[in-house]
C-alpha cells in the first residue's frame, strides 16, 4: 500500500511538473529533429504539444514501474516536491500581471457573424520579412541597389510604401501592434521585462486580425516563430517559453538547450537554415490549397542574424566574421529573399480564381547600422484591382489591416498616426 501511495505521489508530481513547464518542454522538442519524426508518423502539428506531454509522462511511468523499490524510501521527498511545485505555480500566477502591456486603441469587437458577411473574401497573405530594411537604407548603408526587386513587384501590381517606418524596433512589439491594429501602451524608450515579452507574445497569438478573419470563415495557416493558436501550420515556439524564462526550470533547460541553440553550434546554424528554406516551401504548398478563403502568415528570418544563406539559398553559416562581412552576408540574404519572393508571388497571382491580398513587410530594420536605421523597413501591398485602394507612401504597419479589413467588411477604422517607438530589453 505504501509503495502504491509512493507511486501515486510521484506520478502526480511529475504531471504537475509537466503542466507548469509545458512551454519549455515543447520548445526543446520543436527545436530538435524529433518534430520531423512526429510529422512523419502522421500526427497533426496542432496536437504536437499534447503528444509530447503524453509521451514524456508515459516514459516516466514506465521507468517508475521498474525502479519502484528504489523510490520507496523517497516518499516524503516526492510529497515535498509536490508542495514546492504548487507553491511555485501560485507565485508565478501572482507575479504575472497581464495589464503591464495593453493595447492603446480599444475599438469595438465584432459580435455578430452577420456583420462580417460580404461577397469580398479574397485570400490574404501576410509575409513578414524579419529585419528587412528599406531600399534607401540598403543603398546608403549596405551599397545595394534594390530597385530591380521593387520594379518586379510594381510590374506585378504592387504598391511600394517607400516612406514607411516600423512602429517598434523589435519583432514581438512590432508584430503585436500590426496584427492588433493598435499601438501598445508603451512609452518611447520603454524597457521590456520578460513578463512584458510574454504578454506581447500572447497579444500576437490571440491577435484581433486573426480572430476577425476566423469569425468571418477564413481558414488559417502560419509558418512562424510565434504560436498562432487558431492557425494550422508550423509554429517553432521560439517565443512561447518567455513566461517562465527566469524560473528555476530555465537553469535546467538552458543547459539542455545548449546543444540545440548555442550560436557556436553547427546544429543551431543548420536549424536556422532549415527554417528559412522551409518558409518558401510552406508558402508554395499553401497557395495550392483550394480551401478558400484563407489567411496565411509567413514569417521569414532570412534577413535576420544569424545569416546562414547565400544569394542562391545554399547553406553558408555565419562564424566569427567582422562587421563588414556581416553586411555583405546580409545583402546575400536579401537577394535570396528577393528571388524567391518574386517567383512565389508570380505563382500565386497566376493561379485561377480571384486575386488575393498580399502584404510584404519588414517588422524592423537590420539592427546592423544605428538606432534610427532600426525603423527603416520594406513595405509593399497588392490588392485586387476591383478594390481600388489608394495608399500613402508612408502608411504605417499598424494601419495595414485597418485598411484591409475596412475594404473587405465595410468597417470604419480610423487611420492612426504614423508613430515609431524605440524600446529595449531589460531584466525581469
Amino acid at each position: 500500500m505504501k509503495i502504491d501511495h509512493c507511486i501515486s505521489d510521484f506520478l502526480t508530481s511529475c504531471l504537475l511538473f509537466l503542466i507548469i513547464f509545458f512551454s519549455n518542454i515543447s520548445q526543446v522538442f520543436r527545436e530538435s529533429y524529433l518534430d520531423q519524426a512526429v510529422m512523419l508518423m502522421g500526427i497533426n502539428y496542432r496536437f504536437l504539444d499534447l503528444f509530447v506531454i503524453g509521451l514524456t509522462y508515459l516514459f516516466i511511468f514506465l521507468i517508475l514501474t521498474r525502479v519502484v523499490k528504489r523510490i520507496y524510501n523517497y516518499e516524503k521527498l516526492f510529497s515535498i516536491f509536490l508542495i514546492f511545485l504548487l507553491g511555485f505555480m501560485a507565485i508565478e500566477k501572482i507575479n504575472f500581471k497581464p495589464n503591464e502591456v495593453i493595447l492603446k486603441d480599444n475599438f469595438s469587437v465584432i459580435n455578430s457573424k452577420n456583420e462580417l458577411n460580404t461577397s469580398l473574401k479574397p485570400d490574404i497573405y501576410y509575409i513578414i520579412l524579419d529585419a528587412y530594411t528599406s531600399n534607401e537604407s540598403l543603398h546608403s548603408n549596405f551599397g545595394h541597389n534594390n530597385s530591380s526587386f521593387t520594379k518586379s513587384l510594381e510590374d506585378l501590381g504592387f504598391f511600394i510604401a517607400t516612406e514607411a517606418k516600423s512602429n517598434y524596433n523589435y519583432t514581438s512589439s512590432s508584430t503585436a501592434a500590426t496584427l492588433n491594429m493598435s499601438y501598445l501602451n508603451l512609452s518611447d524608450n520603454a524597457v521590456l521585462t520578460s513578463k512584458n515579452l510574454a504578454i506581447l507574445d500572447s497579444l500576437v497569438t490571440h491577435n484581433r486580425v486573426q480572430s476577425l478573419l476566423k469569425q468571418a470563415g477564413y481558414n488559417m495557416f502560419s509558418y512562424s516563430i510565434f504560436d498562432f493558436g487558431l492557425m494550422k501550420g508550423r509554429s517553432f515556439g521560439v517565443s512561447t517559453a518567455r513566461k517562465y524564462d527566469l524560473s528555476f526550470f530555465s537553469l535546467i533547460s538552458k543547459g539542455f538547450n545548449k546543444y540545440f541553440s548555442n550560436p557556436d553550434n553547427d546544429k543551431y546554424y543548420f536549424n536556422c537554415y532549415k527554417y528559412n528554406i522551409g518558409a518558401f516551401t510552406y508558402l508554395d504548398s499553401i497557395r495550392r490549397i483550394r480551401d478558400t478563403p484563407k489567411f496565411t502568415i509567413i514569417h521569414s528570418l532570412a534577413a535576420h542574424s544569424p545569416f546562414v544563406l547565400d544569394s542562391l539559398g545554399n547553406f553558408e553559416p555565419e562564424q566569427n566574421i567582422n562587421p563588414k562581412r556581416i553586411r555583405a552576408k546580409y545583402v546575400k540574404s536579401v537577394k535570396y529573399l528577393n528571388n524567391n519572393l518574386v517567383a512565389q508571388i508570380r505563382n500565386i497571382l497566376n493561379q485561377p480564381g480571384g486575386k488575393p491580398i498580399i502584404i510584404i513587410q519588414g517588422d524592423h530594420g537590420s539592427h546592423l547600422v544605428n538606432i534610427s536605421e532600426t525603423s527603416s523597413i520594406f513595405s509593399a501591398y497588392y490588392f485586387p484591382p476591383e478594390f481600388d485602394i489608394k495608399l500613402a507612401r508612408d502608411i504605417s504597419p499598424v494601419n495595414s489591416f485597418r485598411v484591409t479589413l475596412d475594404k473587405i467588411f465595410n468597417m470604419n477604422h480610423r487611420l492612426l498616426e504614423n508613430n515609431n517607438y524605440h524600446i529595449s530589453y531589460g531584466k525581469r
